[in-house]
């Protein structure tokens, strides 16, 4: 009886595993829809550095909008991403940073201003993510002529965070 019942058990677990529970998520994409999300990302870490501990903090708050197109006779669909406002805040070793889309020229005195020109580039950036018949990104675009506005030194440290 005991035999059968842990036979019994086991051929249970055996189905139970290839059934699968788990579902796949896929973007729900309507054609000629739009959509805003709100992406909040906080980053704290402790570094030592010559054996002294030091605390950097990062947030970064983005809304985005987005626009679905038609799908091609392909089976693609793009959907057109802009960036509608983008905030960073940045605390390390006692420099205080801060970006705001809504006011990109406001300048603090921190050593860390040296990356507001790049955030008014990732201000304006515009994706366009391409999604195939399965909802599966194939591509995504990105217009490099906003790079340009950037000092080389500032162009070659981020161009490649853009190239496909």
């Amino acid at each position: 009886m005991l035999r059968q019942s842990v036979l019994s058990a086991y051929v249970l677990l055996l189905l139970a595993g290839r059934g699968s529970a788990q579902v796949p998520l896929v973007p729900a994409l309507q054609e000629g829809s739009q959509f805003e999300t709100q992406e909040i990302t906080i980053l704290q870490q402790t570094l030592t550095i010559a054996g002294m501990e030091t605390v950097t903090q990062n947030e970064s708050i983005t809304a985005t909008v987005s626009t679905v197109g038609k799908r091609n006779a392909a089976g693609l669909l793009e959907v057109r991403q802009r960036t509608k406002s983008f905030q960073v805040s940045v605390s390390a070793q006692g420099m205080e940073y801060f970006f705001d889309s809504a006011n990109p020229d406001k300048r603090g005195d921190s050593m860390l201003e040296v990356y507001r020109d790049i955030h008014k580039v990732m201000a304006r950036l515009v994706a366009i993510v391409v999604y195939d018949k399965n909802h599966r990104v194939r591509q995504v675009k990105f217009d490099n002529n906003l790079l340009n506005g950037l000092s080389d030194p500032l162009r070659n440290q981020v161009k490649d965070q853009f190239d496909p």
